[in-house]
């Protein structure tokens, strides 16, 4: 992260939020997702953008596969709502969120 502010860059933005040993069910996941997004906005090297995923189904060779229900989901959304609207400035990390793909098979991210 050092070496990207170095380079230049204005925030960082995960591809998806973190890495969900095994597979978690719906609440484990939301939790790491909340996790990993906390633990990059503490490093407070770059603004970090805030990401979500609903799930993740991969090529069905990846260690991790999970999805979360529409409760779970809007959750998430609302957690990382709030966790936007408090961020201090008016920087990237504040005025976006990013929603991830879902698998690798439509690829794309919004």
């Amino acid at each position: 992260m050092e070496r990207l502010r170095g380079l230049g860059f204005d925030a960082s933005c995960a591809y998806i939020s973190g890495s969900q040993p095994g597979n978690p069910r719906g609440p484990e996941a939301v939790a790491g997702q909340l996790r990993f997004t906390r633990a990059l906005r503490e490093w407070k090297v770059l603004p970090h953008i805030a990401t979500a995923s609903v799930g993740w189904t991969g090529w069905g060779d990846e260690a991790t596969v999970w999805q979360l229900g529409a409760g779970e989901w809007r959750g998430l959304l609302d957690e990382l709502k709030r966790l936007v609207e408090s961020t201090p400035g008016n920087g990237l990390d504040r005025r976006l969120l990013h929603l991830a793909n879902r698998n690798e098979y439509g690829e794309g991210h919004w």
